[in-house]
């Protein structure tokens, strides 16, 4: 009886298109232009987009983001991460593969028709409300290094938000990641982005708990007083005992706390359903809708690489052996630090690879910062920073959403990372030029920072300058001497509070200059740069520690180790 249920809700689809057969052969046939514009666009950003200067031409040089042969050695466990494959039907892998993605179109037309429309509908919806922004403007402040939103509440950021999580979880990923990027969405949008980290609409208890007992295969109580439906109340309690009310909520799960019964408290990570259901779909809608957008705006950026990260992201996030997996690499990797711990794995609680949708770990009794007094929230803030320079210059396995949830402070006194999905791992080539760059930040040599950004493929090489800077909305690049860029680099940063001592006052005096220097956005960067401005979102509650603590000089130490003592 459970594995019926549980085929039966694996086969749920999103609802079939009610709207009349004439309007869906619409659909489908300006979704068959899109994708023709879609394959255009794709072959355009191979080309190359952007006006030269002196020249009536769209041509800029090949936008690359692949590495040297010698800067792209692999930190130890990537060859797991690349040996990794999503649990989709095999022709949903297509909408995976931006050279496949027009085979996917065709194969499902009538779902992925509905998909667009509905999202287009809201979009439309989103933009209608931004009509008004202009009347909001006064409200708006700056651009903060902030994770959380700082800025007064506004009708058309509600909009966004609220239009977001309706079109689905793949598109409020979207949404996180683009508030780490406003060279590429812009200032407002990114600031009123941030609200997305705070807000997270909870599914119903009584279905999570079904999803246990199917996942588990539990034909009686889960526990004590615990009976999800269509389970029987008599018969062997599965734990010893179960909170029924969810302890923590996000976008992709639910978390639950129990007892086994040797005794062992258990964290229940409970999949939302229908995420896996329509994830295809969106991905093959925002790339299709970014390809296009990208045709238009003339960029050099590939906004694809934006999407292709965040749905890889998506589906190992919900490949909950791999986050056991990756929190028993976490472990591992980061022993040598004695403040540092994690939750372990507790399989024998969870369905086998490829179906599960519960996640069991060790509950780990701990405190949220919220909960502690300011000076061990600031302890636990020191220690996070030294963690998490260490995960990107020492042991190249970043943890790529450090928020408050995801950051407590053990009873035993040490620092303990939840939630291991989203993982970031940093090549050694990438790590050295990390490291190269804190050195030069703290002895304000601009030049030599600048020749990291194009070594990581942060800028071009040439550099790139827009000859059309305070002219035209139109770029018009040109090439320019790496000095001149430099010398801007330099004045900005020192212009911007905290540009010497935080990554996220660099990442905003970059983006200033964004309009002036062409800056690419190589795939990686947005989640570096999601977790180090998450981290120092920490910072911005403490007035003391946003003015004393620099996050460079914690850093110098692991930059300096590798010249101190060079590997064998």
């Amino acid at each position: 009886k459970m594995q019926h249920g549980r085929a039966r809700h694996r086969k749920r689809r999103f609802p079939r298109c009610r709207r009349p057969v004439c309007f869906a052969v619409v659909a489908v046939l300006v979704q068959h232009r899109l994708a023709r514009a879609w394959l255009g666009s794709a072959s355009l950003s191979r080309a190359g987009t952007g006006r030269y200067a002196g020249s009536g031409k769209h041509v800029l040089p090949r936008v690359s983001y692949e590495f040297d042969a010698d800067a792209t050695r692999a930190t130890p466990g990537s060859e797991r991460a690349l040996a990794w494959r999503p649990n989709v039907a095999a022709g949903d892998l297509a909408a995976f593969d931006q050279d496949r993605l027009f085979e996917y179109l065709l194969s499902r037309p009538w779902d992925i028709a509905e998909r667009a429309l509905s999202t287009l509908w809201i979009a439309l919806g989103i933009w209608w409300a931004w009509r008004n922004r202009d009347a909001e403007a006064s409200q708006i402040e700056t651009l903060s290094t902030s994770l959380t939103r700082k800025g007064p509440a506004t009708a058309s950021g509600k909009a966004l938000r609220e239009g977001l999580q309706r079109m689905g979880v793949f598109f409020v990923k979207i949404g996180q990641t683009a508030a780490q990027r406003p060279d590429i969405v812009g200032d407002e949008v990114a600031e009123e982005l941030k609200g997305l980290q705070e807000q997270s609409t909870p599914f119903s208890d009584a279905e999570a708990l079904r999803i246990i007992a199917e996942d588990l295969v539990c034909f009686g109580p889960l526990a004590p007083g615990v009976v999800p439906e269509g389970c029987e109340p008599d018969g062997q309690p599965l734990l010893q005992d179960l909170n029924p009310k969810h302890v923590a909520s996000a976008s992709l799960g639910q978390v639950y706390r129990g007892r086994m019964h040797d005794g062992r408290e258990v964290a229940l990570k409970v999949q939302r359903p229908g995420v896996s259901d329509v994830l295809g779909l969106d991905c093959a809608v925002a790339t299709m809708a970014l390809r296009v957008y990208q045709a238009f705006v003339g960029s050099a950026n590939d906004y694809g690489a934006v999407v292709d990260t965040v749905a890889r992201g998506v589906r190992m996030e919900l490949d909950y052996h791999n986050e056991a997996w990756n929190a028993e690499e976490f472990a591992r990797r980061h022993a040598f630090l004695p403040f540092v711990s994690s939750p372990g794995s507790m399989p024998e609680l969870m369905a086998p690879p490829g179906q599960a949708r519960v996640l069991a770990l060790s509950w780990y009794p701990s405190y949220a910062p919220k909960e502690l007094p300011l000076t061990e929230r600031r302890r636990l803030v020191e220690m996070a920073v030294e963690a998490c320079v260490v995960q990107l210059l020492v042991t190249g396995f970043v943890h790529a959403d450090p928020h408050e949830g995801n950051l407590r402070l053990g009873e035993d006194g040490r620092l303990v990372f939840l939630d291991f999905g989203l993982m970031d791992r940093v090549d050694f080539g990438v790590m050295e030029n990390c490291a190269a760059g804190v050195r030069h930040v703290l002895n304000k040599d601009w030049l030599a920072l600048s020749k990291v950004f194009q070594e990581v493929r942060f800028t071009p090489t040439p550099m790139m300058r827009n000859a059309a800077y305070g002219e035209s909305r139109t770029p018009r690049y040109e090439a320019c001497d790496i000095k001149e860029f430099a010398d801007a680099v330099g004045e900005q940063i020192e212009l911007e509070a905290g540009g010497q001592s935080r990554f996220g006052a660099m990442a905003v005096a970059l983006k200033k200059l964004s309009d002036r220097y062409l800056m690419l956005t190589p795939p990686f960067v947005a989640l570096l740069c999601r977790t180090f401005i998450t981290l120092e979102g920490l910072l911005s509650e403490d007035a003391v520690m946003l003015e004393e603590y620099n996050v460079y000089r914690v850093a110098l130490p692991f930059a300096v180790a590798p010249f101190l003592s060079p590997p064998a």
